[in-house]
């Protein structure tokens, strides 16, 4: 019997010592360079002068402007573990080259319709009234942007100009007053309108 309350005593003893015993784990401190937006010559090197491999996989780029740079890192900024060596690849993603809207802005519907053609998209044109002369016939719009991605053989909408006046919204105004406006702009821009007014059923004068 005091075999057994003397196992049982030391065995209290030692959890009882486990757990008053200071336990002081060393923690360390690591910070990894944001290198987005660089050259990936220029990211792998100064992540290896802090002693860190790099990995580099490629992506597509989402606009011209990202061809050839660091556009995602993993991981960045800092971090604190238990190891006294960092153990794991800094992921570095390049943008590469891909297919971009063309830069339409201003040309002739012609020749726009002829690079978005070279480019490897499908041209679509869209027209607008455009009072401007200088813009008749020239493209004031793409849809994609210029320098977008977009897949080969995806459909570029130009807005080409063409002479016009775009009609002001005259709904809600009062009949007398909308046909005036139509008047005053016809003799303005001698466009040689006409209006009628036609009396529609309704419970409102």
């Amino acid at each position: 019997m005091v075999k057994k309350l003397s196992l049982a005593a030391a065995v209290l003893a030692m959890v009882v010592g486990l757990f008053a015993s200071p336990c002081h784990a060393l923690l360390y401190r690591f910070v990894v360079p944001d290198v987005r937006h660089m050259p990936p010559a220029q990211a792998e090197r100064t992540l290896k002068d802090k002693g860190y491999e790099v990995k580099i996989v490629e992506i597509p780029a989402e606009n011209i402007t990202q061809v050839g740079k660091v556009m995602k890192q993993d991981p960045v900024g800092e971090y604190i573990i238990v190891y006294d060596k960092w153990k794991w690849p800094i992921t570095l993603s390049v943008a590469t080259k891909g297919s971009f809207v063309p830069d339409t802005l201003a040309m002739m519907e012609a020749a726009a319709v002829d690079a978005v053609k070279k480019a490897g998209f499908t041209p679509k044109v869209e027209y607008y009234p455009e009072e401007i002369g200088g813009m008749v016939g020239k493209v004031k719009k793409s849809v994609p942007a210029p320098h977008l991605g977009l897949a080969p053989g995806g459909t570029v909408t130009l807005q080409v100009g063409k002479p016009g006046y775009a009609m002001p919204n005259l709904i809600g105004q009062y009949s007398q007053g909308a046909k005036q406006t139509i008047d005053q702009i016809s003799s303005i821009k001698s466009l040689g309108l006409k209006s009628s007014i036609t009396q529609g059923k309704t419970t409102l004068v």
